[in-house]
């Protein structure tokens, strides 16, 4: 049987949860400080890597 793991509510009960010291103690910004400490071509690399597509869901090319 597969466990659910929530996303958007995995810490909701826990204090301070909806500051921004809990998102960061918790992992959040860890991508942001990745790409801030990249060269312009290689954030440019890494997404063209990703081969994400479209902007809005439609699938067209980037």
């Amino acid at each position: 049987m597969n466990t659910f793991k929530p996303v958007l509510t995995e810490y909701i009960d826990q204090q301070d949860c909806h500051t921004l010291p809990f998102y960061k103690r918790v992992g959040g910004y860890t991508a942001l400080d990745k790409v801030l400490k990249m060269n312009p071509e290689d954030v440019t690399q890494e997404v063209k890597d990703s081969n994400l597509r479209g902007r809005g869901g439609a699938g067209f090319p980037t």
